[in-house]
C-alpha cells in the first residue's frame, strides 16, 4: 500500500461528529456522521453525486457487528430510504469530486467491497447477493485504485471494515500440500483457544498420518515420517507405550483420541525397536563387566 497524505477536516469542531476525509491527489471525498448526524450531512452538497455508502451498527440481541454496504446515483435520496432501519448508528460515503463515477462503477465497487468485507470477516453483513458487473480494462484499473484510498481512509474514519484480523488461524484443507510436519496453533488472538477439538481438526487432515497434541500447538506427521521420529516422542507427556504387534518391545504411540490414521505402527518398523533393545543389552554387559563388548 502507497503512502498517503489524509485531511480530516471536523465542520462542527468535534471529532464523534460529521468528518470530511480527503486524500491529496485523489479525486475521492469521504464523509462520516454519527446517526444523529445524519440530516447534516445530507444537507452538504456531496450527497447529490453518486457514490458508495457504509451503515454501521450492531444486533440488540447478540451484540454482533453489523454492516451494509450500498451504492446509490443520489446518496441523498437512498439514505432517506434507510432511516427505517434500526441496526444502523453511523454511515460513512464516498463520493467523486469530479463527478465521474457511473451507475457501473459504483456497482463494481460495491461487488469489490462485499468481497473484501466478507474475506475480513469482522462485520455481519445484512447485504443480499449482488450482481458482479463487467467493466472495460482501464476502467476496472480505475475503480482498483479508488478502492485502495478506500482501505486507507476508512479506518480513519472509524471502521475496521476492511481490515484483516491480525493472526487469524485458518485450517488447512484436507486437499492440501501437507508436510511430514504440520503445526495447527492451539492460541488465537486475545489467547482464546482454536482448532482444541482434535475430532474437528482430524477430519481435514489426510487418513494417513498422526496427530500430536503439545501445549501451544497440534503437529501432524506422515506415516512416512513416523520411524524418523520416533525416538524423539519418547520425550513428549502426551504419549504412551503400546505393544507392536510381532514385538515384545513397548514402542511409542499416540492416544487413541489424537490418532489422525493408523493407531499401530506397520510390521517394518520392528528394527527400530530392536536397536533399542540392543542397545539397552550392550550398556548392561559394560555395566557388569567394566569391558568392552561389540555386537553386530
Amino acid at each position: 500500500m502507497t503512502s498517503a497524505t489524509i485531511k480530516l477536516f471536523l465542520p462542527h469542531g468535534d471529532a464523534k461528529r460529521l468528518r470530511v476525509g480527503e486524500v491529496s491527489n485523489w479525486t475521492g471525498k469521504a464523509l462520516a456522521a454519527p446517526r444523529t448526524e445524519l440530516d447534516d450531512l445530507l444537507f452538504r452538497e456531496e450527497a447529490e453525486s453518486a457514490g458508495i455508502y457504509f451503515l454501521f451498527g450492531s444486533d440488540p440481541e447478540s451484540g454482533d457487528a453489523l454492516a451494509y454496504v450500498g451504492e446509490a446515483e443520489v446518496i441523498r435520496d437512498r439514505l432517506r430510504q434507510h432511516k427505517a432501519k434500526d441496526f444502523w448508528n453511523a454511515v460513512v460515503v464516498f463520493v467523486s469530486k469530479d463527478e465521474n463515477l457511473t451507475k457501473a462503477h459504483i456497482r463494481y465497487l460495491e461487488n469489490r467491497l462485499l468481497q473484501e468485507a466478507k474475506k475480513a470477516g469482522r462485520y455481519r453483513l445484512e447485504n443480499a447477493n449482488t450482481s458482479n458487473p463487467k467493466l472495460p480494462e482501464s476502467d476496472r484499473e480505475d475503480m482498483e485504485v479508488f478502492l485502495s484510498r478506500i482501505r486507507q481512509v476508512l479506518p480513519v474514519l472509524g471502521s475496521d471494515l476492511l481490515t484483516p484480523i491480525s493472526g487469524s488461524v485458518k485450517m488447512p484443507s484436507r486437499r492440501g500440500n501437507f508436510s511430514a510436519r504440520t503445526r495447527v496453533p492451539l492460541l488465537g488472538v486475545g489467547g482464546r483457544k482454536v482448532g482444541s477439538s482434535s475430532s474437528k481438526i482430524r477430519q481435514r487432515l489426510p487418513p494417513s498420518g498422526h496427530l500430536l497434541k503439545h501445549s501451544t500447538h497440534l503437529s501432524w506427521r506422515s506415516a512416512r515420517s513416523w520411524p524418523k521420529t520416533a525416538h524423539l516422542w519418547n520425550r513428549t507427556d502426551s504419549l504412551c507405550s503400546r505393544k507392536m504387534p510381532n514385538s515384545t518391545a513397548p514402542v511409542p504411540q499416540l492416544p487413541s483420541s489424537m490418532v489422525a490414521g493408523p493407531t499401530a505402527l506397520p510390521p517394518g518398523r520392528t528394527r527400530l525397536a530392536r536397536r533399542s533393545r540392543n542397545s539397552r543389552r550392550i550398556s548392561r554387559q559394560k555395566n557388569l563387566t567394566g569391558g568392552e563388548h561389540g555386537f553386530r
